[in-house]
């Protein structure tokens, strides 16, 4: 949209060029450069007939000559004159033109360390440019060593998503990193986003971050934020959880959605100490899962506002959480305390209500045999019930894995078996388990339908009463007369995709069947075709079309990014590594730590429970019905 603005800019300089004029000044020739890109990008205004698009390209298809010749006469005599006179707006431009007219090969070493030595130079423009930086390794290698620019762009290349392609003088060895890191962190003013990329980061050959490194970074970062926040808290939010006495089997509270409280009815508890119950209550009770039985502990980009996307640094391995994932996760420690606290003092050990499932359970309702799962001792401490309940854990794994496979648990194959557990390539019995999107074309129609960043979220007669689009035509009577002419091509395309469709009394109306499913995906970043009974051949459509794909797994996508997340570090530098570090003997010594971390592992296993209960309920029958609400 912007480009016609600036093509509207560009017209009066195109008329008004004079081929026989001298250009002396940097700025108005790096003009020329951008008039003359717009012109070659192919889009024309409105207005224009061919005659005249025909001579404006003509004409500024000369400016490459006064570019050209302009820049073939900086030497080293007028380089630093030149580039102290540049318009900062037009900095990525000169560099550019530096290297296409090979102006590096006439300005002597000397003369760019001086460039480079100036306060208000900016590195990060010409290291996007590789033969500028071969031709001054040495200069640029000697001039990061000591710049307070260089942690942040190494930083920024190595271990974030950055798409900016950028090179390093060869002489500038990553064992050298290190120094530049720690100069970084004991600087006046590290950003508080940099620290806490550094503390999270693994180790690496391309870019080295040792343990100290992490330790000095999660330090340093820890007494910024203590001064910096001190008077500035931001936004506060938690949760409140509570078991009593009450008269429904719980009660919500979310007038503030930033606080919430939760009390749970220790009554219907008390009264219902069976263990199916007991384990029934986590979906039920504590909403743990929906009624897809998918995880609602999980990190989903749809629960993220934009600003929870766009600012801040973030890790290019890392898990990005929002405030609402901060929420859900304490809700469910909170509940997962209150619950076994209550639980304990009724003579119940939650883990015997693990190993009930496992143990009895799976055989007497589906007659899957063979599972074990062996509950921690009485009186043992949290650091020996977390390794204990990690490697049994991993023991359930691996014996659904083996059922899947061979329809039954070979314990002596399985005794032989000391592979890790990969979560992502756990099977499932359904080829169809799990449903995600396959095509750009399908994301887009989830963007243009429900992102509040959508194009189509604003028209004059609604204003910006809707979040999205979908919520605008499920509540307005809306025709394409509503929509601005930039709009038209959008809502045409959904037209011609089946999702949109103008009925009788042309109005836009919405497809529902597939407008229903595409809303799944895009709030969950999955769907349970399982459960799309009456929709099932509208999903089966966008199957067969190549919208759509099938995976067979045992949790879903969303689902293994969060157990990766939780258990290792394989996926995500920051991962809370809970499996591991415990296995290894890293583990905090702090009992408080050691509690969370229990209650933690304590979820995960909920979360497995849950995930096999409903394979085995969607393939075989049920003799008995679990009691539950």
């Amino acid at each position: 949209m912007s480009i016609w603005h600036f093509l509207e800019k560009a017209e009066p300089i195109i008329n008004s060029f004079n081929p026989s004029k001298e250009y002396t000044d940097i700025n108005e020739v790096i003009e020329l450069y951008n008039v003359q890109e717009l012109m070659d990008s192919g889009t024309v205004l409105r207005r224009w007939d061919d005659e005249t698009v025909e001579r404006l390209k003509k004409t500024s298809g000369q400016f490459s000559a006064i570019i050209g010749r302009f820049f073939s006469g900086i030497t080293s005599s007028n380089f630093i004159y030149s580039f102290r006179s540049l318009n900062p707006l037009y900095l990525e431009d000169f560099w550019s033109l530096v290297e296409k007219y090979k102006v590096y090969e006439r300005v002597d070493g000397k003369v760019f360390s001086e460039m480079l030595s100036d306060e208000n130079t900016a590195l990060w423009p010409i290291l996007e440019h590789a033969k500028i930086v071969t031709h001054y390794d040495s200069e640029l290698a000697d001039y990061m060593r000591s710049s307070g620019q260089s942690a942040e762009l190494l930083l920024d290349s190595f271990l974030t998503n950055n798409k900016k392609k950028r090179f390093f003088p060869k002489s500038l060895f990553p064992t050298e990193y290190d120094l530049i890191f720690h100069k970084y962190i004991d600087s006046d003013h590290p950003s508080l986003n940099y620290l806490k990329l550094i503390s999270n980061s693994q180790n690496s050959a391309e870019c080295p971050i040792s343990d100290k490194l992490k330790k000095k970074a999660r330090e340093r970062y820890n007494t910024e934020a203590n001064i910096r926040f001190k008077h500035s808290p931001g936004i506060e939010y938690g949760v409140g959880i509570g078991f009593g006495d009450i008269d429904t089997y719980k009660e919500v509270d979310i007038t503030n959605p930033l606080m919430p409280r939760y009390v749970y009815d220790t009554k219907w508890i008390a009264e219902n100490l069976d263990y199916p119950t007991l384990l029934n209550n986590f979906r039920y009770v504590f909403d743990q899962v929906d009624m897809c039985w998918r995880s609602n502990l999980v990190s989903l980009k749809y629960h993220m506002g934009i600003l929870e996307k766009s600012l801040g640094i973030k890790g290019k391995k890392e898990y990005q959480t929002g405030m609402q994932y901060e929420i859900s996760k304490m809700t469910a420690l909170g509940q997962i305390q209150g619950y076994r606290n209550f639980l304990n003092e009724n003579g119940i050990d939650i883990e015997k209500v693990f190993q009930w499932f496992f143990c009895e359970y799976l055989e007497n309702e589906f007659n899957a045999s063979g599972f074990n799962f062996t509950a921690s001792s009485t009186g043992t401490s949290y650091v020996e019930r977390i390794r204990n309940i990690a490697s049994e854990m991993d023991g359930v794994l691996k014996q659904f894995r083996s059922f899947l496979e061979d329809g039954y648990i070979d314990r002596e194959l399985l005794e032989m078996s000391s592979g890790h557990i990969v979560i992502s390539q756990l099977g499932s019995f359904f080829c169809d388990k799990y449903a995600y999107s396959n095509s750009e074309e399908t994301n887009y129609e989830m963007y243009l339908l429900f992102s509040d960043q959508s194009r189509l979220t604003y028209t004059e007669k609604t204003g910006t009463k809707y979040r999205a689009f979908f919520d605008m035509l499920a509540s307005e009577s809306m025709s394409l007369a509503d929509f601005a002419a930039f709009q038209i091509e959008s809502i045409e395309w959904l037209i011609s995709r089946n999702v949109l469709y103008i009925d009788d009394q042309q109005h836009l109306s919405l497809a529902v069947e597939k407008c229903v499913i595409l809303k799944d995906l895009y709030i969950h970043e999955v769907i349970c075709p399982h459960y799309y009974i009456s929709f099932r051949q509208t999903l089966d459509d966008m199957i067969s079309s190549g919208d759509l794909r099938y995976e067979s797994t045992l949790f879903s996508k969303p689902e293994q990014d969060y157990l990766n997340y939780m258990l290792n570090k394989s996926e995500y530098d920051n991962g809370l590594d809970l499996r591991n570090k415990y296995l290894h003997g890293t583990n905090s010594l702090d009992e408080e730590t050691q509690e969370r971390d229990y209650n933690y592992l304590l979820l995960i296993v909920v979360l497995i429970i849950m995930k096999i209960n409903e394979e085995f309920c969607l393939k075989l029958p049920i003799k008995h019905q679990a009691k539950g609400r």
